[in-house]
C-alpha cells in the first residue's frame, strides 16, 4: 500500500496515525493536533501524553540517540538514563528540565523562548550537538518553544563512512589501474591467480630499478620470458638484452665469452679479437641463465663484475666499463648451495639484491584455462591446422595433473593433443597424461572462484557497491533528512537517492 492509516478512541483521546510509504512520512494526531516526521528508511516517533491531563508533553522523531536510549525499552518501563552526571535516572514526565539538563545558554533559551536561532554548536550534558530553538505558535499565541538537537557525533560517523567509501573506492581504482599496468607490460606472463598477480607486481618493480635481479624457480616456469619481460618494461628497452645460458657454454669458453679477448690472445682466437657479452650489453641488460652452473674460478671474475661495472678481456690490460643491468636465474637451490660451498657467499649475496620467486604451476594450478587459452592459438599454427579448443573434460585432466616440468611440459603435452586431434575439440583421450600419476583435488581447485575469473571486473563491482552506499547514507536528525551527495562527474537524479 502507498499508505497505511489507524484510528481511534483511547481513554477518551482520538488518535490517528498514518504511515504514507510514498512520500516517506508518518504523523500521530492526538486530538486533531499533528506530529509529523518525514523519514528516508526508518523513523522513531513517539508522542507522550500527561496521564492525567492528556496533554502532550514530550515529542520525539528519531530517538535518544545520543544516550542510546531505546523506544521500545522506555515503553517497557525502563527509565531514562541520567542526563547530569552523578544523578540517579528518574522519570522526567512532571520534572522541571533544569532537574535533568544542566544550566546551559540553549536551555535558558529554551525555557525563556525569547530566542529564535538554529546551527549553534553547543554542549548538552557533555555531548556536542548543533542547536536550535524556535517558537510553538498555536492559534496565532506562542504556546512554547521547541527545541531541535542535531546530534554531531552522527554526522560524524556519516563524514567517516563517506570518506571510507571514498578511500575504498580509490583504492579498488588504484588496484584496478595496477593490474592493467601489469597485464599490458607483461602480455607472457600469463595468469590472474594471486601467485602470479605477486610475480608481475615484482617484475613491475624490478623494471623500475637498475638493481641486481634474482629469478628463481623451478625449470620450465618462465624464467627466461620474466626476464625479457623486465627488461622490455624498463627504461633500457631501446637497448640489447643478451642472453647468456651458461650452462651451454664449456667451462673452457666462459670467460672469453662473458669478456671477450683481444687478438692472438690464446690458440684459435681471432686475429681481430672479439667483444665479450658484457660489452655487447653495455646500456642494455645481459640475462645471465643457469647462473648457479658456473666455476667457483669464475664466481670470483663476476663477483668482481658485478661490484664493479669493469672488467678485463682475456689477455688485455686495459680495464673496461659498462653500464649494463644484471639479470641472473637459477633453479637450483642458491642457499643450500652456499652451504654445501659450492657457490660463493659473497656473490650470493651480491646477486640476491631483488629476488624473484616464480610459482610453479602446481601452485597456481587455477591459472590453467588461462595459459592453456595463450598457448594453443601459437601451437595450432605452428603445427599447421585450424584452432583447436580444449573441452571441459580434458581440461578438468589438465588440472588434475600436477606438472613437475611446468609451463614448458604444459606446452608438449597440448602440442601432442593438437596433432592427435582430428576434430576442433580437443578431448580428455588427446591429453596423454598417465592416470596415476593424476591427482585428486577438491572442487574448488577446479571451479575458480568469481574474484579470481573476474579480477578485473571487482574492483569495478567494489567501486559501485561502495558509491551506493556513500550516496545512500542518510543523516536523520529533529524533524529533517539530510543526504550526502557526492559529485559523479554526470547529473544525478538526487529524490532518487533514497531508493539506492
Amino acid at each position: 500500500m502507498d499508505e497505511s492509516e489507524l484510528e481511534g478512541n483511547i481513554d477518551g483521546v482520538k488518535i490517528k496515525i498514518i504511515l504514507n510509504f510514498s512520500n516517506r512520512f508518518s504523523s500521530i494526531d492526538v486530538d486533531d493536533v499533528t506530529y509529523k516526521t518525514n523519514y528516508n528508511n526508518d523513523f522513531g516517533h513517539l508522542v507522550v501524553l500527561d496521564e492525567k491531563t492528556h496533554e502532550m508533553k514530550f515529542y520525539q522523531t528519531f530517538g535518544y540517540t545520543a544516550w542510546n536510549e531505546d523506544i521500545k525499552e522506555l515503553f517497557m518501563g525502563e527509565k531514562f538514563k541520567e542526563k547530569i552526571e552523578g544523578k540517579n535516572t528518574m522519570d522526567v514526565i512532571g520534572t522541571h528540565i533544569f532537574e535533568y539538563h544542566q544550566k546551559s545558554d540553549i536551555i535558558l533559551d529554551l525555557v525563556e523562548g525569547k530566542r529564535t536561532y538554529s546551527g549553534k554548536l553547543a554542549r548538552i550534558n557533555g555531548v556536542s550537538v548543533l542547536c536550535g530553538v524556535k517558537p510553538i505558535i498555536r492559534d496565532n499565541k506562542k504556546a512554547g518553544s521547541l527545541l531541535i538537537v542535531e546530534n554531531i557525533s552522527k554526522m560524524k560517523n556519516i563524514k567517516n563512512q563517506r570518506d571510507y567509501a571514498f578511500k575504498e573506492l580509490e583504492s579498488a581504482k588504484a588496484e584496478l589501474d595496477d593490474k592493467k599496468t601489469y597485464n599490458k607490460l607483461f602480455p607472457r606472463i600469463v595468469g590472474s591467480s594471486d601467485n602470479a598477480m605477486k610475480t608481475k607486481k615484482l617484475a613491475y618493480r624490478a623494471s623500475k630499478s637498475n638493481s641486481t635481479v634474482l629469478i628463481l624457480g623451478e625449470s620450465g616456469t618462465g624464467k627466461t620470458i620474466l626476464a625479457k619481460s623486465i627488461h622490455e618494461a624498463s627504461e633500457r628497452k631501446c637497448n640489447p638484452l643478451i642472453q647468456v645460458n651458461c650452462n651451454s657454454i664449456p667451462e673452457s669458453l666462459l670467460e672469453s665469452e662473458l669478456f671477450g679477448y683481444e687478438k692472438g690472445a690464446f690458440t684459435g682466437a681471432s686475429a681481430k679479437g672479439k667483444k665479450g657479452y658484457f660489452e655487447m650489453a653495455d646500456k642494455g641488460t645481459i640475462f645471465l641463465d643457469e647462473i648457479g652452473d658456473i666455476s667457483k674460478n669464475m664466481q670470483v671474475k663476476l663477483l668482481h663484475v658485478i661490484q664493479s661495472k669493469s672488467f678485463y678481456k682475456v689477455g688485455g690490460n686495459d680495464e673496461i666499463n659498462v653500464d649494463v643491468r644484471i639479470i641472473v636465474a637459477t633453479n637450483r637451490n642458491l642457499e643450500k648451495e652456499v652451504e654445501k660451498r659450492n657457490f660463493r657467499e659473497d656473490l650470493f649475496y651480491r646477486i640476491n639484491v631483488f629476488p624473484i620467486k616464480i610459482p610453479s604451476l602446481e601452485e597456481r594450478i587455477e591459472d590453467i584455462d588461462e595459459l592453456v587459452d595463450f598457448l594453443l592459438p601459437n601451437i595450432c599454427e605452428r603445427v599447421g591446422t585450424e584452432l583447436k579448443r580444449v573441452s571441459e573434460e580434458a581440461m578438468v585432466k589438465l588440472m588434475r595433473y600436477p606438472w613437475p616440468g611446468n609451463i614448458r611440459e604444459l606446452e608438449n603435452v597440448l602440442e601432442r593433443a593438437v596433432n592427435l586431434c582430428e576434430e576442433s575439440n580437443i578431448l580428455s583421450n588427446h591429453i596423454e597424461i598417465t592416470e596415476k600419476k593424476l591427482k585428486v583435488r577438491a572442487n574448488k581447485d577446479f571451479v575458480r572462484p568469481i574474484r579470481d575469473i573476474s579480477k578485473n571486473l571487482l574492483p569495478y563491482l567494489v567501486s559501485v557497491i561502495m558509491l551506493r552506499l556513500a550516496l545512500a547514507i542518510p543523516l536523520a536528525i529533529g524533524s529533517e533528512v539530510f543526504l550526502t551527495y557526492i559529485g559523479l562527474g554526470h547529473p544525478v537524479d538526487i529524490p532518487s537517492l533514497g531508493n539506492l
